[in-house]
C-alpha cells in the first residue's frame, strides 16, 4: 500500500522487496531543481517513459503487432528477459530511437528512481540483476512495484486516443492506422508545453507569488499536484461565472466542486 502522504510531502516511498534479507529500498520523486539540472541527459523523461508505458502504447505506431506483443510480453521486463534480441531492439527503437540493451536501460532506470549507484548492479549470466550492497536480487515484482510508484509520482495518464483497440480485423486495422496518423499530425501541430511553461503557469495561477527557488525545491508530485489543482479550481470558477450569467440557461447545469476531483488515490 503506497503511503501517498509521505510520497507527496517527503518525495520518498519506502519499498521493501519481498526478501526480508534485502535492505529497504527508497523510491524518490525528483525535485524540479534536479530535473532541470539533468536536462542534458534527459534521464527523467526517459525513465518515466520506461516505467510507465504499456506494451500496447509502445506499439501504437505498429498496431498490427500490438495484440501479439502484449499477449506474449505483458511488461518490458518480460521482453528484457525473453532472450529475443530482435524484439528488444524493436522496442527500444520504438520508444527512444536508440540502440542499447533493454536490460541495461532498466538497470539505469532502477538506479535513477532509487538514487542508488548504477555500478552497484550486476547483470548475471543467468539474466538476474543483483545489488550486493543491498542484498537485492531484482525481479519482475520489483520492476512492477517501481513502475506503480513512478506512475503516481509523475501522475501518468496514457493518451487513450493513441492506443490501438484490441483484436481488430484487417479493415478496422487500416481505418485505425489512418486515424492514428491524423491524430499524430494534430498533436504535432499543437504547441509543445515544456517544464518551463508549466513553471510559469504555476506562478501565474497561484494566489500569491511563488519564488523560482521555492519551485525548484518542490518534488515533481507536489508540483504537478498544485498545477492540476489550480487548473481544476479555475475550471470551476469559469463554470460558476456561466451559471450566474443573466443570459445563460443554467436550468440543466450541475455545479461541481474542484475539491472532489483532487485525489492522488485511484478510485
Amino acid at each position: 500500500m503506497v503511503d501517498y502522504t509521505q510520497l507527496l510531502m517527503n518525495g520518498v516511498y519506502k519499498y521493501q522487496p519481498k526478501s526480508e534479507e534485502t535492505k529497504q529500498v527508497f523510491i524518490y520523486a525528483p525535485t524540479i531543481g534536479e530535473i532541470i539540472g539533468d536536462r542534458e541527459n534527459l534521464n527523467f523523461s526517459v525513465f518515466t517513459k520506461l516505467f510507465s508505458t504499456s506494451i500496447r502504447e509502445i506499439y501504437s505506431s505498429a498496431p498490427e503487432l500490438a495484440d501479439m506483443r502484449e499477449d506474449e510480453f505483458p511488461t518490458l521486463w518480460d521482453i528484457a528477459y525473453s532472450g529475443n534480441e530482435a524484439i528488444e531492439k524493436e522496442v527500444v527503437q520504438l520508444m527512444f530511437s536508440i540502440e542499447i540493451p533493454l536490460i541495461a536501460l532498466i538497470v539505469q532506470g532502477i538506479a535513477y528512481w532509487t538514487k542508488t549507484d548504477v555500478d552497484d548492479y550486476r547483470i548475471l549470466t543467468n539474466g538476474k540483476i543483483v545489488n550486493e550492497k543491498l542484498n537485492w536480487i531484482v525481479d519482475k515484482d520489483d520492476f512492477i512495484a517501481i513502475s506503480d510508484v513512478v506512475k503516481i509520482i509523475t501522475m501518468y495518464a496514457p493518451n487513450e486516443d493513441l492506443i490501438p483497440p484490441k483484436h481488430m480485423k484487417p479493415r478496422q486495422l487500416e481505418v485505425w492506422k489512418k486515424l492514428y496518423e491524423g491524430r499524430m499530425r494534430q498533436l504535432k501541430r499543437r504547441p509543445v508545453s515544456c517544464l518551463a511553461d508549466k513553471i510559469l503557469i504555476l506562478q501565474i495561477s497561484a494566489n500569491s507569488y511563488i519564488p523560482f527557488e521555492e519551485i525548484k525545491k518542490m518534488n515533481y508530485l507536489q508540483f504537478m499536484g498544485l498545477l492540476k489543482g489550480y487548473a481544476e479550481k479555475e475550471g470551476d470558477e469559469k463554470q460558476f461565472a456561466q451559471f450566474v450569467a443573466y443570459k445563460f440557461d443554467s436550468s440543466k447545469m450541475k455545479l461541481t466542486n474542484w475539491r472532489e476531483r483532487i485525489s492522488l488515490v485511484d478510485n
